[in-house]
């Protein structure tokens, strides 16, 4: 998932470029090819997820979990409500919330209607 700007915050130019990232042990969502953590803002949902080199600012609340087909799959918890996880959805960056040339990764509550314009995203782990 990657543009212009190579990263998942911003991904829709070069849909084959890939981006390596992990799953820290501290629950952190780190992209390697990058050196940044993923964050949120607003526990509430409705917001986009952003990304830093500070280590600070990073949310701790992405976990993996393997599927019944054997890949893994990146989920956003929800800190609010324990064992609940985020919607997580893809706009368009032309919709006027910082982009730049392609989509954005939103995150909504799990009990939220998303917006027309944000289409519901699954992430997966793919092999190198």
């Amino acid at each position: 998932m990657s543009d212009a700007a190579h990263h998942m915050t911003d991904n829709y130019n070069k849909q084959a470029e890939r981006e390596t990232m992990i799953v820290t042990t501290n629950n952190q969502l780190y992209s390697v090819t990058y050196d940044r953590y993923y964050y949120y803002t607003a526990p509430a949902g409705a917001s986009l997820i952003l990304w830093s080199s500070d280590t600070s600012v990073s949310s701790r609340n992405w976990v993996q979990e393997t599927r019944s087909d054997g890949k893994t799959q990146v989920r956003m918890g929800d800190s609010r409500t324990p064992g609940a996880y985020y919607q997580l959805c893809i706009s368009e960056a032309v919709r006027g919330d910082r982009g730049t040339t392609g989509n954005l990764f939103s995150y909504y509550s799990a009990d939220a209607t998303l917006p027309s314009y944000c289409k519901l995203t699954t992430l997966v782990f793919e092999s190198a």
